[in-house]
């Protein structure tokens, strides 16, 4: 897991991020990985990272829950997405993936709890995932990695992951849910205010997206199964996200890029965590 845990790093110092990894769990992959085989069978995943300018959310994170749910829907699990309610619009078409979709409200943290404490009653999760969702401060506010406030954009979807024990956050620049972990480290390094919400296994990336990818292909080598996606099936997610008006989090431009990582620079990086193990 070694040689994965470095390649999802690739480039890691862009952000400050690689200031992190000494400071992460020993053999986190691994570990996160033998986790979500043991509680795939009921998962609730959110995602969805608005971007300022934009006034829509970015290609980092839907193809990495839609590669877990994916995986989920192959081990026999069932998955349910939790976004905000204003993107509900954004993710319709996505059912293959998606099956059920869960709207939560932009509101305060009583009125939101009210919510999710429904959901969580109804669903009975195994199992909770972050895939690049944005988590609040100490203070409460919800911001992106240049510090500006998305609080009014994004439901307070983390409340559900300060409750349930059975958490993994994927997070690449320090406001993801999960973050919490390393909050001193990130404050120290990357000279931000970290989310605040912690998990039982933080997967740190330098693109969210492949912290999922791997944490998929460590499950898949550790079970045996064929999990993760295709290379055609990621090109072919990109092109559904970027018709639906998805942008790119580092140009707030719908193209079939991630953080200013090219098509093909995926497509690599898919194929070298397909080859790893």
């Amino acid at each position: 897991m070694k040689r994965l845990e470095e390649l999802i790093l690739r480039g890691a110092e862009r952000r400050g991020v690689s200031y992190l990894v000494p400071h992460l769990c020993q053999d986190f992959l691994q570990r996160a990985a033998f986790f979500f085989l043991q509680r795939c069978r009921r998962v609730i995943l959110t995602t969805g990272f608005y971007v300022l300018g934009a006034g829509v959310l970015e290609t980092d994170g839907p193809p990495g829950a839609a590669a877990i749910a994916r995986a989920c829907q192959r081990l026999g699990g069932e998955v349910y997405l939790f976004v905000d309610d204003f993107s509900l619009s954004l993710w319709k078409g996505f059912e293959d993936f998606f099956p059920s979709l869960y709207s939560v409200p932009i509101a305060g943290r009583a009125e939101t709890w009210v919510v999710l404490e429904k959901y969580f009653r109804q669903i009975r999760p195994t199992l909770l995932v972050a895939v690049e969702r944005c988590g609040a401060t100490e203070g409460g506010k919800y911001q992106n990695f240049r510090g500006a406030d998305i609080t009014p954009y994004t439901a307070k979807v983390d409340l559900l992951f300060e409750q349930f024990p059975a958490t993994i956050g994927i997070g690449d620049g320090g406001n993801e849910i999960g973050m919490g972990n390393l909050a001193s480290y990130i404050r120290r390094y990357l000279g931000i205010e970290p989310a605040a919400v912690e998990v039982a296994h933080l997967i740190l990336a330098t693109v969210s997206n492949w912290g999922a990818y791997a944490l998929v292909r460590a499950a898949e080598f550790f079970s045996g199964e064929k999990l993760l996606w295709s290379v055609e099936e990621q090109r072919e997610f990109l092109v559904r996200l970027q018709l639906a008006g998805f942008v790119d989090g580092i140009s707030g431009q719908p193209k079939l890029s991630v953080d200013g990582y090219s098509l093909r620079e995926n497509e690599e990086m898919l194929l070298e965590i397909h080859a790893s193990g």
